[in-house]
């Protein structure tokens, strides 16, 4: 359940209708809950002071006024909305929109204008003869304080804007995002890392994808239930962020169980997508940053210092994962035999997936390799010599060695001397390292 929560709570999130359809919710609920309240005549609002007071005509003149206005910055914000994603599109690549749609600015903004909206036209048929001049009027009340606060919220936004365009805010916000992913791993204790596929023989029978997409998120709690409740083993030999053909075998099974039973469990506790998502796959949202960089680095755009900065924060983040525990592939039981294996993510992944494009597309300038090289230097410092983890580091220093020593990329003297100083300082870090 707590995987399938996750999972609609990634795609909701994702979503510009959610914020403007609570905000009518709320809207209906508020207005219809202040004119019945005024009708009713509780409350002392006659003793409260700046409570709007004012006629009929005057009342629905200031509330006509704020809901034209309203729908007039609300389309507004939604041209500004559209242009922002098409920027953010063709400068940083269509995978980074998800960062803006899931904006809480740009939600809470959109949702107030439109909710703002809905309460004023609700009110304004409640204006009608009956309405008394000099009595306190709470409801107009209000709507003069949602303007307000839609006034306060559109000068945020288009400050939000502005700055969430530029290329080191993106770059620092899809660093957060990893950074918090990050974060709620559990702290390193062994040495033991990922796990070799068990030797259980041929599967009794396999389960089929019934869909192509992209796996976004497996319940492994439900799948070991599942396995403990039929006497069983299962292994998955996909993990999230894989692509999945309609066909494709998702599971395994081993052991004499009910085929049909099991396989529709096993089918709820896979989850498939349209796209990939960082629910369960860290190796997304290095993507991201590395998808940023190769932008930056392109003919096109040309901008190395971002590259710089997102070769930056993904050394930051391999530095936070080396002290914490990737997921574990096999789980137990509580009589400690192995149920569930699934395929997982491990440390060698995220250091080629963090640097192998970029090593490739940025060869051909100085100051990447030498970024490069000196962000493998920071997260060598400080492992122990014996660490497994450290062999994944050394073979991407010696990649570049081997790509400095061919003519492929002529360098001038000051260039190379450069990135040989910085290779010497990195394989004097690994030199104490059994590799």
């Amino acid at each position: 359940m707590k995987t399938y929560l996750n999972n609609l709570f990634e795609r909701v999130s994702q979503s510009l209708w959610l914020m403007p359809a609570m905000s009518i919710t709320l809207a209906m609920v508020s207005a219809y809950g202040m004119l019945y309240w005024e009708g009713l005549g509780l409350g002392t609002w006659e003793d409260v002071p700046l409570v709007y007071r004012s006629g009929r005509e005057t009342s629905l003149a200031i509330v006509g006024a704020i809901v034209g206005s309203l729908v007039t910055v609300a389309g507004v914000t939604f041209s500004i909305t559209i242009v922002s994603l098409t920027l953010a599109s063709s400068q940083f690549g269509p995978r980074l929109l998800r960062n803006f749609l899931r904006s809480p600015s740009s939600q809470v903004t959109l949702g107030a204008l439109i909710g703002s909206f809905v309460y004023g036209i609700l009110i304004m048929p409640a204006m009608d003869d009956g309405w008394e001049a000099g009595k306190a009027h709470p409801s107009v009340t209000l709507m003069i304080v949602l303007a307000c606060v839609c006034v306060c919220l559109i000068v945020h936004y288009i400050h939000h804007v502005a700055t969430s365009i530029q290329a080191d805010s993106l770059v620092a916000c899809v660093y957060r995002e990893l950074e918090s992913k990050i974060e709620a791993l559990p702290e390193r204790e062994t040495e033991e890392e990922g796990s070799q596929q068990p030797e259980w023989g041929k599967a009794d029978f396999v389960v089929r994808a019934k869909r192509s997409g992209y796996l976004t998120a497996i319940d492994q709690e439900g799948l070991l239930e599942t396995a403990k409740k039929g006497n069983a083993r299962i292994s998955v030999p996909k993990r999230a962020g894989h692509f999945v053909a309609k066909g494709e075998v998702v599971a395994e099974v081993f052991g004499d169980v009910n085929e049909a039973s099991v396989s529709k469990s096993i089918s709820d506790a896979i989850f498939l997508g349209d796209k990939r998502t960082p629910e369960q796959n860290l190796e997304f949202l290095v993507d991201q940053l590395v998808e940023l960089a190769l932008r930056a680095i392109s003919p096109g755009i040309n901008d190395p210092n971002t590259a710089i900065v997102c070769i930056d924060y993904l050394s930051a983040a391999l530095l936070q994962v080396r002290s914490k525990s990737l997921p574990p592939a096999c789980l137990v039981d509580d009589e400690g035999e192995l149920r569930v294996h699934c395929l997982q993510t491990t440390y060698d992944g995220l250091i080629n997936e963090a640097f192998n494009q970029l090593r490739q597309a940025g060869a051909a300038y100085p100051e990447i390799v030498i970024r490069i090289v000196n962000s493998l230097e920071r997260i060598g410092v400080g492992l122990a010599p014996d660490d497994k983890r450290v062999p994944s580091l050394a073979k991407q220093l010696s990649q570049i060695v081997q790509m400095e020593s061919s003519s492929a990329h002529p360098r001038v003297d000051g260039d190379r001397e450069d990135i040989a100083a910085s290779i010497a300082r990195c394989q004097k870090v690994f030199a104490g390292h059994r590799v």
